[in-house]
């Protein structure tokens, strides 16, 4: 039941798997090492990375040349290992 459930569902799907990628997977995520250099920056009166994130995150599925680094993992200097909720 499971395998033609999911072989009637695949048929439905645009046969192009990255457009389905695309439409189901943002382009940016509000990433830990993101938040915590914005609050970081907030906290010294410097809003910029704040009004940046806010406004990439308004449209997170569209892919934007300006919100390019908002897009990139952690160097390892930047890991956040321990955010405010203790995760």
């Amino acid at each position: 039941a499971w395998h033609a459930q999911w072989t009637d569902r695949k048929r439905e799907q645009p046969a192009d798997p990255e457009e389905v990628m695309t439409k189901s997977n943002p382009y940016v995520i509000p990433r830990n090492h993101q938040i915590e250099a914005m609050i970081t920056q907030a906290v010294a009166g410097d809003l910029n990375l704040f009004h940046r994130l806010n406004a990439a995150l308004a449209s997170p599925f569209e892919a934007s040349p300006e919100a390019a680094d908002l897009t990139v993992p952690p160097t390892t200097e930047e890991k956040v290992t321990q955010t405010f909720c203790g995760t």
